[in-house]
């Protein structure tokens, strides 16, 4: 097979159908009725354990979020008028024009909290910044896939666990019958994923290698038979990581988030790819989710299974925030008036500047300073810049679920 050294989570490409708000400008969202529906129709929408707010979400005229999953529970779907909504089995999910009173439920289902087991795969203690440590949790019962994540340039492993965008993926994916496990990078100091590719000898990967030794060890501990498909998830680096390994080890299907992955790579593998991309994410490279569409291209060209998509800005309403665990109701809604009080946010609360140009330290009240990297995360996923949003894990693990065989 042929042999890959270059490194990076993706290229550079021309064609495609997006059209990124440039960096800078403020994004006019599409005009919409008001919540009460169709101006003088009386038409309502009730949102039932969620909230609407004006949209941008193409095709729609609101936006329905649900609100935090409870204690215990984890986000299933909308019911009631999903004919409504343009993705009712997702946390936020545009509306059609209301024509009559209607109202939709954010429903939950049980899943208990939980720790991941974890495991230093280099020798060294867990707390040695060159430690590889590797995370993973398996669902109690009907196993059905495992799914690896891998994290973007300087991340680590276990924020896979613990950061609220990717906790809410990790438990959409166990409650979907999925074990989910992720892991350091082998370089420790970049904190980037190996580029080898060699087909003939995959483990030649160091990082490849170790994915390996996990497989191994959970087929040895009983946690799974050797023939449980498996898939690849990551966000920016992470997401040129899950479309190369996905290629050398011939999982089912992988997962780009934020980042296309390499072209060589798209223009040779037969495994199936997904691509969730964000709208104004176009800092870095304003070629990056055109590039992402000519991958995804790439494998249809081929007959080999493939989607695109592409989230849109979101508002800040004003619970926004308690999607993030220790945040209540309360607070949310100050951290909101705070924003408002700034001006950052327009009349109907998208956010008016790119928020990872803004300094937000003397803007959020001090009493959430500890909360300050997961709400600047927020803000990043309502405005879609280079942030991982779990916005799109529905159609994820629907993909990889049509892909199990």
């Amino acid at each position: 097979g042929f042999v890959l050294t270059a490194c990076g989570g993706g290229t550079s490409g021309t064609s495609g159908t997006s059209q990124p708000i440039l960096p800078g400008t403020s994004p006019s969202p599409t005009p919409v009725p008001s919540p009460s529906g169709t101006p003088n129709s009386g038409a309502t929408l009730n949102v039932v354990s969620g909230i609407q707010a004006a949209s941008q979400t193409p095709a729609a005229t609101l936006d329905v979020f649900a609100n935090a999953d409870p204690s215990g529970q984890v986000f299933d779907k909308w019911t009631g008028a999903t004919a409504l909504l343009l993705t009712s089995g997702e946390r936020r999910s545009g509306t059609l024009q209301i024509a009559s009173t209607s109202t939709v439920t954010a429903n939950y289902k049980p899943l208990p909290s939980f720790t991941p087991d974890t495991k230093v795969l280099n020798g060294l203690p867990a707390s040695d910044p060159a430690a590889v440590n590797a995370y993973w949790h398996f669902p109690s019962m009907g196993l059905r896939g495992l799914i690896f994540r891998f994290h973007g340039t300087t991340g680590s492993g276990g924020p896979q666990f613990t950061k609220t965008e990717n906790l809410k993926f990790a438990r959409d994916a166990i409650a979907s019958g999925f074990a989910v496990a992720s892991l350091d990078s082998v370089d420790r100091v970049n904190k980037m994923w190996n580029a080898t590719v060699n087909q003939s000898n995959p483990a030649a990967n160091p990082d490849v290698a170790n994915i390996q030794t996990l497989i191994a060890m959970f087929v040895a501990q009983g946690l799974m038979p050797s023939t449980t498909p498996v898939f690849g998830s990551g966000h920016s680096d992470g997401a040129g990581a899950a479309l190369r390994f996905a290629f050398l080890l011939n999982w089912k299907a992988s997962h780009q988030s934020g980042a296309p992955g390499t072209t060589q790579i798209a223009q040779a593998t037969t495994v199936p790819g997904i691509w969730t991309m964000a709208q104004n994410d176009v800092v870095q490279d304003p070629n990056r989710n055109t590039s992402a569409k000519t991958n995804s291209d790439a494998l249809a060209a081929r007959m080999i299974p493939t989607s695109y998509s592409i989230e849109a800005p979101s508002a800040v309403y004003s619970t926004r925030f308690t999607q993030i665990p220790g945040i209540g109701t309360a607070d949310s809604q100050v951290i909101y008036n705070s924003l408002k009080s700034a001006n950052l946010l327009d009349a109907k609360d998208y956010q008016i500047n790119d928020p990872t140009t803004i300094n937000f330290t003397p803007i959020i009240p001090s009493q959430f300073s500890a909360f300050g990297t997961e709400i600047t995360s927020q803000l990043n996923v309502a405005y879609t810049a280079h942030e991982f949003s779990a916005g799109m894990d529905r159609r994820v693990l629907d993909f990889f679920s049509a892909h199990l065989t």
